[in-house]
């Protein structure tokens, strides 16, 4: 008798609870739909938005990869530029620059401080290197004094063109990078480090060997790199000591 007893309430209950699923479905159901709705949307947003993410991070990775082609690029010139005209040299440095800047506007613009800072690392390399090539094996041509009135004159692009001499201008530009990364990114340490070891440079080939050795007591005075470095940079201020007293003993390093 329990047993019936306990099924029949059982039952009972159950239909009691049905009875009341229509009401509590017609009283609550807006509420339910609207959180199945949230649900659904937060999914659809944070998955479009991981995609997003992954898209920016592709393409950032696509042209910082395009702009150091570009530097190896102006380094492989470099090293021929004793052989060829100035004309071509002049054009060819034209066309590195013109490919350096097709992808150099996506990572400078990065939400990611690491793509920003090696972005600018990437350009104080590119114009360090076009300021430090060879002579060329000829003079460039000599422009005439005045142009014809429906001619309008060169836009200079980053030196090449201009009043000033064009090493001048891309040793200035690739100061103004390698600044930017030491000053606005500390936490990016390889290339800041980078940006360090340039500057000197600079500052070398300039002949102010005291700001190129203070750089180096930078590097020096540093916590968070090794020992290696930090002999490099020792290394360095010595040769610049010996450089100030006689220059000639030795061209000034690249940036590693």
């Amino acid at each position: 008798m329990d047993s019936e007893r306990r099924h029949e309430l059982e039952q009972n209950s159950l239909a009691q609870a049905l009875s009341k699923a229509p009401g509590l479905l017609w009283e609550y159901g807006s509420y339910l739909l609207l959180g199945v709705a949230i649900v659904v949307a937060l999914y659809f947003y944070l998955n479009t938005r991981s995609t997003q993410e992954v898209r920016e991070r592709e393409a950032e990775a696509a042209s910082l990869h395009n702009m150091s082609d570009a530097v190896f690029q102006a380094d492989q010139l470099r090293q021929f530029a004793s052989f060829l005209d100035a004309d071509d040299v002049q054009a060819r440095q034209a066309d590195v620059i013109s490919d350096f800047q097709a992808f150099a506007n996506l990572p400078a613009t990065s939400k990611r401080e690491g793509v920003r800072s090696h972005a600018g690392r990437l350009r104080g390399d590119l114009f360090w290197t076009l300021a430090t090539f060879p002579p060329a094996r000829s003079a460039p041509a000599t422009q005439p004094a005045t142009q014809p009135a429906t001619q309008p004159s060169p836009t200079p692009l980053f030196g090449i063109g201009s009043e000033e001499p064009a090493e001048v201008v891309w040793l200035r530009e690739a100061e103004t990078a390698y600044r930017e990364v030491v000053e606005a990114f500390p936490k990016q340490t390889a290339d800041n480090l980078a940006a360090l070891f340039g500057l000197a440079a600079i500052a070398e080939q300039r002949g102010d060997f005291q700001a190129a050795s203070g750089y180096y007591d930078q590097l020096i005075a540093r916590d968070d790199i090794g020992e290696a470095i930090k002999n490099q940079a020792r290394q360095r201020k010595s040769m610049a000591a010996v450089l100030a007293v006689n220059p000639r003993l030795a061209p000034p390093t690249p940036p590693p």
